[in-house]
């Protein structure tokens, strides 16, 4: 099926929807040099199962440069828009946002949310046949239609940032909230407060902080790690908690 197919108004069954290029590279192992999906062979080593799984997917992938149809009626209506608006294939949040701060040949983006993306696009010649080591992502047209896409980064971070704020502030909140001395109002914004500054403030102590044998290290593995040496299997670590000396592991 091809895209513009759906922008005429005909009406494929679900199966045969454009699947987004980025997320079947990313994600799925998709590559046009084996023909869409990893072989049967291969997959049946990991889990033989994953062979049926695979013949209920797709073989075709689309860029997002693509049309994949245009609005309902019923999402026209909810949003306000009319059925000629143009709905393109789908594409990761993070390639949206290196495409917006206007990625291009030679540029690292960082995109910065929960997790962190560190997106390069390279021409197709210069990358050629090999195979970047140790990043999570090398997919033509991923980020940029005729380009390949490479992606790397952090598997967690703002949603760490938000955690690690919320187990600091958890007993202060409680202990703020039963306070006699300051009434509701002034305790709702004294908490709100807190949040919005500990984890800067903890940052600039952190960047004063002399340098020796004693400093706590963290290894930021949270879900595990993205870059170098793509492992989600590893985990995150505190050493020289300055409360007890030793370590912690999750």
């Amino acid at each position: 099926m091809r895209p513009h197919d759906l922008y005429t108004g005909w009406k494929p069954p679900l199966s045969s929807f454009p699947r987004s290029r980025c997320a079947a590279g990313h994600k799925a192992m998709w590559h046009e040099s084996w023909g869409g999906l990893p072989s049967d062979d291969f997959l049946s080593r990991l889990e033989p199962y994953l062979v049926e799984v695979k013949n209920h997917l797709y073989k075709d992938t689309f860029t997002s440069n693509q049309i994949s149809g245009n609005l309902s009626a019923e999402w026209g209506q909810k949003l306000g828009l009319t059925k000629e608006t143009i709905i393109a294939v789908g594409t990761f949040d993070a390639h949206a946002g290196a495409v917006g701060a206007e990625a291009e040949e030679c540029t690292l983006v960082r995109v910065m949310g929960t997790s962190t993306c560190d997106i390069i696009v390279s021409h197709d010649p210069i990358v050629g046949q090999r195979t970047v080591k140790g990043i999570c992502g090398q997919v033509d047209g991923s980020v940029i239609p005729g380009m390949i896409g490479l992606e790397a980064g952090q598997s967690a971070f703002g949603d760490v940032l938000a955690w690690f704020r919320d187990v600091l502030t958890s007993p202060t909140d409680e202990l703020i909230k039963a306070s006699n001395i300051i009434d509701n109002d002034n305790k709702e914004k004294l908490v709100t407060e807190l949040k919005d500054n500990l984890i800067a403030k903890l940052s600039e102590l952190a960047e004063v902080t002399p340098l020796n044998d004693s400093v706590p290290v963290a290894l930021d593995w949270v879900n595990g790690r993205r870059t170098p040496d793509a492992d989600q299997s590893l985990r995150a670590a505190i050493v020289n908690e300055p409360w007890h000396q030793s370590s912690a592991h999750f």
